[in-house]
Order: structure tokens, then sequence, then C-alpha cells
């Protein structure tokens, strides 16, 4: 149900919307708007009569009631996004997962006083009590984690760099052009990056660029050649961060490895920390056995972000080379 969320939500607003001075949102002026009262325990019976029935006049009549409410956030938040439609599309996919995902049962839940401390039973036990939560308290939490989340992603100390400038404004553009000559036809970044059948000079071009900004550094330039010429790789930091490796492991380790593969990881996680490789810290992704061979192929994320931040800073670098050759 949750993929058809965005078509839903679209045509509940198209047939919702009848009144033509509410067809356009930024024309309504929510300060001088009444709000109708909802009645929460009548919305949590729809709400459950929908998950049963998944009825279309249940949805419509959910968003009738709570089609205020949303209006009001995607207002209040509207900087958050290009425009005010852009959020108000956003929190009502929001809504429609709430309304999916909420349970009407009432579970057992633990009693707390107005500390917040447990209530204990005569017995020593905690004392518990069966509770059903307010759809209407389900949605506003999942409203404020929702935006809680958008501030995060475009504020959070790792996505900007010194200066307060989020990472994605030194992204270069694939049609950024770095040789502008009238005489000659202009390069793209596009141009120089290998395709799917590179020729010669388009992994001279590759190289000779890679080269260019590692400047000798041996780790920048392999990040930089695993990202080109993995097409699985989508991140520059997955090509910092994540390592791929192979071990030749003995006899008796060779017979843990044939065995079951919760024992199989536990083996190879002791044999990694014995290495002393990552000393700050990694997340082992994946691993295969070559019973032939006897080795033990796999991939670590490793928690150290050195090489991360040197090629961001190399290619920060080597962008305003050049740009300065650009203006140049």
């Amino acid at each position: 149900m949750l993929y058809s969320a965005p078509v839903i939500v679209e045509n509940i607003i198209k047939d919702s919307e009848k009144d033509k001075k509410e067809n356009v949102i930024n024309k309504i002026d929510l300060s001088n708007t009444l709000f109708k009262l909802i009645d929460r325990n009548k919305e949590d019976k729809l709400v459950n009569k929908y998950q049963k029935t998944q009825s279309k006049k249940a949805l419509e009549k959910l968003y009738e009631i709570r089609k205020q409410t949303l209006q009001i956030w995607s207002r209040k938040y509207s900087y958050l996004r290009a425009s005010e439609e852009d959020l108000l599309s956003d929190i009502s996919i929001v809504w429609l997962k709430c309304i999916n995902q909420y349970e009407y049962k009432p579970k057992k839940r633990k009693v707390r006083n107005k500390k917040g401390k447990f209530i204990f039973k005569k017995n020593g036990k905690i004392k518990t009590i069966l509770k059903r939560t307010p759809f209407n308290t389900f949605l506003y939490t999942s409203l404020i984690h929702y935006i809680s989340n958008i501030n995060k992603r475009q504020h959070g100390q790792k996505r900007v760099d010194k200066d307060g400038r989020p990472h994605e404004s030194h992204l270069i553009s694939i049609d950024y052009e770095y040789d502008n000559n009238n005489d000659s036809r202009k390069l793209c970044l596009k141009d120089m990056l290998v395709s799917q059948s590179p020729g010669p000079a388009s992994k001279y071009n590759t190289d000779s660029m890679i080269e260019d900004i590692s400047k000798g550094d041996s780790e920048v330039k392999d990040a930089l050649v695993r990202f080109t010429s993995d097409s699985h790789i989508k991140k520059i930091s997955n090509a910092c961060q994540n390592i791929s490796e192979k071990i030749t492991v003995c006899r008796k380790d060779a017979k843990i490895f044939r065995g079951h593969k919760g024992t199989a990881k536990k083996r190879l996680k002791q044999i990694i920390n014995e290495s002393n490789k990552y000393s700050k810290g990694y997340r082992l992704l994946n691993f295969r056995f070559d019973d032939k061979n006897k080795t033990v192929s796999f991939d670590v994320k490793r928690k150290d972000t050195a090489v991360l931040r040197k090629t961001i800073k190399a290619l920060e670098k080597y962008k305003e080379k050049m740009e300065m050759e650009t203006v140049g």
C-alpha cells in the first residue's frame, strides 16, 4: 500500500479541493482561517476501518479531517523545501504512512508517575496497564521526527564544511566544462569518466585526472580508482570507507568456514581484530569462502574517516584549480 502513496495523496488532494479559493495553497491565509475541532475517537475508528476495508471514502474523510493540520505544517516549515506545495506533498505521504502503520489495538504499557518513574506492585513487579496510543499522538510524533531529520540532513555538522556550507555546493556537475577554448571542443566531466566500453583516450583522461587530484597520495588515488572503476559504488564516501580484502586461512579455520555461517563470521571478526588493521573500528559487510583455494574474501566499512576527509579536500583543491584556469 505504501508504494502507491504519492498517487493516492495526489488524487485525494485533487478530489477534495473543490473550492476554487483552496486550489492554490499559497493564497490561503492561515492566520484568518477557522479550524474545526477534531474528534480523536472518531478519527481513530476511521483509521481502523480503513486498515480493515481499504475504503477510499474512509481515506477521503480522514484527509478532510487532517487537511488543515497538513497545511499548517507545510506553511510553518515551508523554508525547508523549494516550495510550500513540495513540503505539503512530503508530509501528506508521512500522514498516509502513519495511517497504514498505526496500531489501533491497546498494548500493555508500564505505568509511570508524574515524575516519570515506574510504579511497582506489592509483589515488586512493575505495574502495567492496557493503553492505546491515539492516532493524533502517533501522527504528530512522526511529523516532528520527519522535520527534525530534514534539519539534520541540511545543517548536520558532518554535512557542512568549515565555513558552514553544505558539501553539495562543492560537488562538480557532470556537465562542468574543463576546457572552454574557442578553438577546441568543450570537455566535460562526463567525457572524462570511464564508460562501459572505455577506449584508450577515456582511460588515459581518467587516470590523468586521478593523478592530478591525488598528488601522489596512494590512499586518495585508490579511493578514486575504486569510485571510477566499480559501477556498484555510487558515493565517494563508500569508495573511501568500504574496503575489499582477501585472506588465506589454515585447515582448522577452513573447517569453521565450511560450517555454520554465524560461527564463521565470528571467527573472521577475530582474525580481523588480531590483525589490528582497523584500530578505530569497522563493520563487516559480507564475506565469501572459497573452499578450493581456502581463501576468504570480505568487505568491511571502516569507521576512520581520515581518507574521506583527505579525498574531499583534494577534490575541493582540484575544483578551485579548474575554476582558476577557466577564469584565466
